[in-house]
């Protein structure tokens, strides 16, 4: 499903043109591009809800997350490797670490 992207051409104050146009990348492509994902990222990359994602970072069974401030990232590179690598439990560093 091709999201749609109103582009229009304005002139003086005047709207000259206005059309729907494909936009060039899909959420697929942003994903393709992006190095870093989000708690919901990476629900959707492996069909869980949300909340269970966070049970399994909490549980020590998913990678921890890297955090910019107050943002909380997985490393899609650190995602493969653990991917590639079966799943296996991650060593927990203690505490809840959102």
């Amino acid at each position: 499903m091709l999201s749609l992207v109103r582009q229009s051409l304005r002139l003086n104050g005047i709207l000259i043109r206005e059309a729907e146009m494909p936009s060039t990348q899909t959420p697929e492509a942003k994903l393709a591009k992006a190095k870093y994902l989000d708690a919901d990222g990476c629900s959707v990359r492996y069909t869980i809800s949300t909340r269970h994602w966070w049970r399994q970072v909490d549980g020590g069974k998913a990678p921890q997350p890297v955090r910019f401030g107050r943002c909380v990232r997985w490393s899609i590179a650190e995602l493969e490797q653990w991917e590639s690598d079966g799943c296996p439990p991650v060593t927990h560093r203690g505490g809840n670490r959102r």
